[in-house]
């Protein structure tokens, strides 16, 4: 090493790193594919599973207008605005306690075991 040079603090990869590690890689990544995935059908509901798929509205009417009609941007923005505020509102009300009182109460006095379970 020259004296202008500074050490270097990872060390120095050799062939045979570089083999090792080519064939950890060779043995690892084909183990990827075989994860197991979750049943993303089992969390449809039973009300959601027969209904088809929403329509999709192509966008080249809209881009296409003739000149002089326009997008009405109030009802839109007023349609929006009324979708926000609901959306809010579900979002509050599930922010609620979901243990009542009573419940929480009975909860803090814990489980009670018979004298016949504790001398075991």
């Amino acid at each position: 090493m020259r004296s202008d040079e500074k050490p270097s603090l990872a060390p120095a990869l050799n062939p045979w790193h570089i083999c090792v590690m080519w064939r950890v890689l060779i043995l690892i990544v084909p183990m990827t594919a075989c994860t197991q995935f979750p049943e993303l059908d089992a969390l449809i509901g039973d009300d959601i599973k027969g209904t088809p798929y929403p329509k999709l509205v192509p966008i080249e009417p809209i881009l296409n207008l003739p000149e002089g009609q326009s997008i009405n941007r109030v009802a839109i923005e007023n349609t929006l605005t009324t979708r926000v505020a609901d959306l809010k509102a579900r979002g509050a009300a599930l922010r609620g306690d979901v243990i009542d009182r009573k419940t929480r109460q009975r909860i803090a006095q814990g489980v009670k075991t018979p004298d016949s379970a504790r001398n075991r």
